[in-house]
């Protein structure tokens, strides 16, 4: 690998970088190529989706398969609720293989960034829209790297890319009332562990690039 291309994939995110979808999705979900082909094979639903503003959705049609690949770094404790909401209605295939009338669901996971990495292969576009309805948060800087503090700066390694690639996406994507409703909601726990100058340390190091935080403090 090329000096360029080291550096390429230290910026880039995993799912932008050029990939062979059949194979990756094959490895992903665990089943063979062939049998990705059958059940995605054809069109059950031409339905847009509801636009996500944080999880990754990509319509893999032209890849091969009429199918939506959901993505996103969600919370341990989240991933229960989730799988709820996949499962609905539907009827359990066999492992992590839900089935809903004439539409079928994969999903994947693995642990990192101290939750769970969550992949959704679907061709049902009402369950996306279900899913688009909660919010599925990555673990904030506070739960991630206590040890390195609120004033830390994430510029190299792993935190460099859960900072560039989870973490402000996710920040990103909420509305100025939501940023408040989501500090509010975790407030109370992070008070049972740590003093209310450090925490208010934390919340300053993730708000203070957001115009609507720095025009309410006179920043």
């Amino acid at each position: 690998m090329s000096i360029f291309e080291k550096v390429r994939d230290r910026f880039t995110a995993e799912w932008k970088r050029p990939m062979d979808h059949e194979k990756h999705l094959s490895e992903l979900f665990r089943r063979t190529p062939e049998l990705l082909h059958i059940i995605f094979g054809n069109a059950v639903s031409t339905r847009t989706i509801r636009p996500s503003s944080y999880a990754r959705v990509e319509y893999l049609g032209e890849h091969g398969f009429h199918a939506f690949l959901w993505a996103q770094n969600m919370e341990a404790a989240a991933y229960p609720r989730f799988l709820s909401i996949v499962r609905g209605e539907g009827e359990d295939q066999d492992f992590r293989h839900f089935r809903r009338g004439e539409f079928t669901s994969f999903v994947a996971t693995r642990v990192e960034f101290l939750g769970r990495n969550v992949s959704l292969l679907t061709n049902d576009s009402e369950l996306l829209d279900r899913l688009s309805e909660v919010q599925f948060s990555p673990n904030p800087p506070w739960i991630m790297y206590p040890d390195l503090g609120p004033l830390a700066s994430y510029n190299q390694g792993e935190q460099e890319y859960w900072d560039r690639h989870v973490w402000t996406p996710f920040w990103k994507s909420l509305s100025p009332e939501q940023k408040d409703l989501y500090i509010d909601r975790r407030s109370e726990a992070a008070l049972t562990y740590m003093l209310p100058e450090e925490w208010d340390d934390w919340v300053y190091s993730i708000r203070r690039n957001d115009p609507e935080y720095k025009h309410r403090h006179g920043l």
